[in-house]
């Protein structure tokens, strides 16, 4: 993973992805959590990933909020929206892997703060194998002449 913005550390999110991987343990099934977060002049962003080794299973989540709309810290915005992914999580493991978040931005709340939020399961695994297929076809008018 590339180092990140110095708001927050890489050993920061590197803890906050082992804290969610042991309160989660149970619910795992051999995958595993990333965090990073990001700011830019529109806000900051946090994403946590939920992930097979392999990639048969990769799911991010990504939150956002405009730092300038309230009398906090990037840091603590970005703290905050790690919390609320944590939060999501829970309502997901507790659903079965049956809660789904929108695929587009959404707009939620967590402790008076406004902030957006989406994400999509994907199997990156299954997705390499039919890049890879699709590499491997010859042009249909080939076949023809």
């Amino acid at each position: 993973m590339k180092p990140i913005s110095k708001f927050v550390t890489q050993a920061e999110c590197d803890q906050l992805a082992s804290l969610l991987g042991r309160k989660y343990t149970s619910f795992l099934r051999q995958r595993y959590f990333e965090v990073s977060v990001r700011k830019d002049s529109h806000g900051v962003y946090a994403k946590v990933i939920l992930r097979s080794k392999d990639g048969s299973f990769y799911y991010p989540v990504e939150a956002r909020a405009a730092h300038m709309e309230h009398d906090m810290e990037e840091s603590g915005v970005a703290l905050l929206l790690c919390e609320y992914i944590g939060e999501y999580f829970a309502e997901y493991f507790r659903e079965g892997g049956e809660l789904y978040l929108p695929i587009d931005w959404a707009d939620y709340s967590w402790e008076g703060v406004p902030l957006q939020m989406r994400g999509q399961i994907l199997n990156l695994e299954a997705e390499r194998l039919a890049d890879e297929l699709l590499s491997n076809e010859k042009p249909h008018d080939a076949e023809l002449h």
